[in-house]
């Protein structure tokens, strides 16, 4: 991205199996400052009850004692990214080399989030969960409040809702294009 918008500093990344119910402008301008008062790369909303153990092998000898395993996870679905911190990291870079470390010793199985989790996790500054409600392609019966609150309704999981075996079509339907 930081390659094809050069001279933007910031973009939101969204993933898409998405709905958007929010105003992107709230998103796109949200501070991208950790907890701790550092300056984030990115922006997500976390999740605690996922740690990195879940994603990655943390047991592998290849992966460095540094990698907090009880981190909490985030999904990538969702991000805001700041452009000048991603190209002062060399991130494309260095996720590079995680997936190349993968390829040699299959650290994860799950796609291109572990490599993120594993560059970011004491990066990434953390977002209204509103903005990130996952899980509607395998979860059914949310909350009606959470249901209401929600600014993004993601459908990770394998059953999306344009598929004919997909779930939670009810939420997706009425902001489908025929």
């Amino acid at each position: 991205l930081h390659e094809l918008l050069p001279g933007l500093p910031r973009v939101v990344y969204l993933d898409v199996d998405i709905v958007v119910r929010g105003d992107l402008t709230e998103l796109f301008g949200a501070p991208l400052v950790t907890p701790g008062g550092d300056v984030g790369t990115i922006a997500a909303v976390r999740r605690s009850h996922q740690p990195l153990r879940i994603y990655v092998d943390v047991l592998q000898p290849a992966v460095p004692a540094w990698i907090p395993s009880e981190a909490p996870s985030f999904n990538a679905g969702v991000l805001v990214i700041d452009l000048v911190r991603w190209r002062e990291r060399h991130a494309v870079q260095l996720i590079a080399e995680w997936i190349a470390m993968n390829a040699r010793r299959r650290l994860w199985l799950h796609g291109s989030q572990p490599p993120l989790l594993l560059l970011f996790h004491d990066e990434v500054v953390p977002l209204e969960r509103a903005w990130n409600i996952d899980g509607f392609g395998h979860r059914l019966n949310y909350p009606k409040d959470v249901l209401q609150q929600a600014k993004i309704l993601h459908w990770t999981g394998p059953l999306k809702p344009w598929r004919h075996h997909g779930v939670n079509r009810i939420l997706w339907e009425p902001y489908a294009l025929e």
